[in-house]
């Protein structure tokens, strides 16, 4: 059995799934298998991986017949996995070379660390660095409890994404929470530290690319987070409690949480129609296409429900005029629309009907 097990779930990477893989075989540790899930890919994926799967003996592939989704296709890595550790690779990322003999020297270190997690070098599409991105100044171990109710806190996944991140396999257990749209891995790292340390190591040892096809990011745009938080405080309502944080207090958090990512996404993003059926059309790789349904109505929940909570919190006090302005622009433009056109027999006839009736 190799010692650990590095999984890349791929879909349409040809771009990149070669240097992810080259960043594996190029470790100074050399004890280990590569179990490569793709998940439907319509481009040249297949073909590289295969390519690299000829040459070299601990490179299995998976290939799924449909589309599944992304934690989905996660979770096969993890079915197809024999190593005692497990590494997630995302196919656009990259490992410096020393990840996998730092990291697993870890656990031999601290016998109660369940998780290693490490410094991550963000890159553009090129490789250009962009920053690095570090959750403490200095390498530690830490209570899993402590840095448990500190993410939840903050709700802000600080540990990083599944690439910079090393468990025991039998720590994932079922694997990533596949009712989550956004936050599945974050779930995973809470569920985990609540058994044991984590173990932080300051050198940049993952590389994350950042770039506009990045699943998480369309996620995020199309309000879904909203779901993944609600689902958490519910979750994690009892050890939260357990900690001294109330049922009120621990309300307030997620709802200051809630209308912060709103806000961040309407006024700093400043989101439009058409970047939402772009997410859309894009978001289906990455929850599969069986769940597009769910998906739109999810969306128009909870859409409605980030501007209630904003107008029940003052939505006034958080827009300034010319924002106020351009929101009355858009609601203009819209009446002249056909739709609106066809719908006005309608809305006058309903305010003709009595009260009681409508």
């Amino acid at each position: 059995m190799p010692l650990v097990s590095v999984c890349i779930p791929t879909y349409n990477s040809e771009a990149f799934v070669a240097e992810a893989i080259e960043s594996v075989l190029r470790q100074t540790l050399q004890d280990f298998e590569i179990v490569i899930t793709d998940n439907c890919s319509t481009d040249a994926t297949i073909a590289i991986c295969n390519k690299y799967k000829k040459s070299d003996s601990r490179i299995s592939l998976y290939s799924n017949e449909e589309n599944i989704g992304a934690f989905p296709n996660f979770n096969n890595g993890l079915r197809f996995a024999q190593g005692e550790y497990l590494k997630f690779l995302m196919s656009d990322d990259l490992l410096e070379p020393a990840c996998l003999e730092q990291t697993v020297a870890i656990f031999n270190q601290f016998p109660s660390c369940k998780l290693v997690g490490c410094s991550q070098q963000n890159v553009n599409e090129i490789g250009e660095t962009i920053r690095i991105v570090s959750a403490y100044p200095e390498s530690c171990l830490l209570p899993g409890r402590t840095v448990t109710k500190d993410l939840l806190l903050k709700m802000s996944n600080n540990i990083g994404a599944p690439t910079s991140v090393l468990m025991k396999r039998s720590d994932y257990e079922a694997g990533f929470n596949c009712s989550f749209y956004y936050f599945a891995d974050f779930e995973l790292w809470l569920r985990v530290l609540r058994k044991g340390d984590y173990y932080f190591l300051k050198e940049p040892l993952s590389t994350l690319r950042i770039h506009k096809e990045s699943g998480t990011t369309d996620n995020f745009k199309t309000f879904l987070f909203i779901s993944d938080i609600l689902q958490l405080k519910k979750m994690f309502a009892p050890f939260m409690a357990e900690d001294g944080v109330s049922v009120d207090e621990w309300t307030q958090i997620i709802e200051h949480h809630i209308m912060s990512y709103v806000d961040y996404i309407l006024l700093e993003e400043k989101l439009t129609e058409d970047d939402v059926r772009e997410y859309i059309l894009r978001m289906k790789s990455w929850i599969g296409t069986k769940h597009v349904d769910e998906l739109l109505k999810s969306m128009a929940n909870l859409i409605f429900y980030g501007f209630l909570r904003m107008h029940e919190l003052n939505i006034d006090a958080r827009w300034n005029k010319g924002q106020v302005n351009n929101l009355e622009r858009e609601i203009g433009l819209m009446t002249k629309t056909i739709s609106w056109k066809i719908a006005e027999p309608l809305r006058s006839l309903r305010s003709k009907l009595p009260k009681s009736t409508t």
